[in-house]
C-alpha cells in the first residue's frame, strides 16, 4: 500500500558545508521539530508532498516550492527525486523539519542550478 506523506519544510542547501576543509561526500541530515510521536516514517516506494527552499551554502536562493505556490510531490527511493533527498526525506515523520545539505554530484551534479 503506498502512503502520501504531507512533509510541510525541506530546506536543501547546496555545495559543501562552509566549515568543511573539502567538498561533502554525501547528504547531511539536521532534524529540527521532530514530532513526539511518529506512527510511521517515510520508506522507499512512499508517495511524499512538501515545500522547501533550495539554496547555496551562501545563502543565495536557486528555488523554493513556497514561491511557486504548491509543494512538491514525488515518490521516495526510485530515482524520480534527485539522490540527496531522496536520502534526505527517508526517515521523515508527518510535520518534521529538516535541513538536508546535499552535495553536487547527489543533486544536479555538473548541470548545476541557478547561477552559483
Amino acid at each position: 500500500m503506498e502512503s502520501i506523506f504531507a512533509l510541510f519544510f525541506l530546506c536543501v542547501t547546496g555545495t559543501h558545508v562552509s566549515c568543511s576543509p573539502g567538498p561533502l561526500e554525501d547528504v547531511v541530515i539536521d532534524r529540527y521539530d521532530i514530532p513526539r510521536v511518529c506512527p510511521r516514517e517515510v520508506q522507499t516506494g512512499d508517495f511524499v508532498r512538501y515545500h522547501y527552499n533550495g539554496t547555496f551554502t551562501d545563502g543565495k536562493k536557486f528555488d523554493s516550492s513556497h514561491e511557486r505556490g504548491a509543494p512538491f510531490s514525488g515518490q521516495v527511493g526510485l530515482g524520480r527525486l534527485i539522490t540527496g533527498l531522496d536520502r534526505g526525506v527517508q526517515g521523515m515523520c508527518v510535520n518534521e523539519r529538516r535541513k538536508v545539505t546535499v552535495p553536487p554530484h547527489l543533486a544536479y551534479g555538473s548541470i548545476g542550478a541557478g547561477n552559483n
